[in-house]
C-alpha cells in the first residue's frame, strides 16, 4: 500500500480560498513498438469507452501500427454503428467493461448476436468480476485488464485478427 502524500496549504486573510484537485487514472502505455506484432492487412477497430482519455490513447497506439480506429463514448452509438453499413468494415470491437449506459458484456453479448465474424476485446480494471461470465468461453472473444502496456494491447488485437472466423 502506498504511503499517503500531505499536501501543506496555507492561506492569507485577503485572499480568495481556492482549491481544486484533479485526479486521473492513468493507464500506463509503453512506447514500445514490438516488431512481431504489425497488421498484416488493412483492419478496422472500433473501440467503446466512456473515458475519453482511454479512448483517446487507445486510438493513437493502434493507429500507429497502421490500423484504421473509429472511437464512440457511448455504447448505444457503437450498437447504432455496427447496425448500419457502414458498421460493415469493422473486424474488431474493444470495449470497456463498465461504461454507463450499457454494460460491456451486454454490449458484447449484441454485437456477437448480430455479427458473430466480429472480434471482441474486453477491457476493465475490475478483472475479478469479468472471469464469471461464460462469453469469454468464445475463441472470439478476449480480456484485456487495465491498466496494460501497448505490447499487450498489441498482442490481444494481433491474436484475435489472426482467427478465423
Amino acid at each position: 500500500m502506498r504511503k499517503p502524500r500531505i499536501l501543506p496549504i496555507s492561506s492569507r486573510r485577503s485572499a480568495r480560498p481556492w482549491l481544486s484537485f484533479v485526479f486521473f487514472k492513468v493507464f500506463i502505455l509503453l512506447v514500445s513498438h514490438p516488431s512481431n506484432v504489425k497488421p498484416k492487412e488493412n483492419k478496422t477497430i472500433l473501440v467503446v469507452d466512456d473515458n475519453e482519455q482511454a479512448l483517446t490513447l487507445v486510438k493513437e497506439a493502434l493507429s500507429t501500427r497502421g490500423f484504421n480506429v473509429m472511437t464512440y463514448n457511448r455504447g448505444t452509438n457503437a450498437m447504432a454503428f455496427l447496425d448500419s453499413k457502414k458498421g460493415d468494415v469493422v473486424d474488431l470491437v474493444i470495449i470497456d467493461l463498465v461504461m454507463p449506459d450499457v454494460d460491456g458484456m451486454e454490449l458484447a453479448g449484441k454485437i456477437l448476436a448480430k455479427r458473430p465474424e466480429i472480434k471482441i476485446l474486453v477491457m476493465s480494471g475490475y478483472a475479478d468480476d469479468v472471469v464469471v461470465h461464460g462469453i469469454f468461453e468464445k475463441k472470439s472473444v478476449d480480456f484485456l485488464g487495465k491498466p496494460f502496456s501497448i505490447r499487450d494491447l498489441f498482442t490481444k488485437v494481433s491474436v484475435l485478427l489472426a482467427q478465423t472466423a
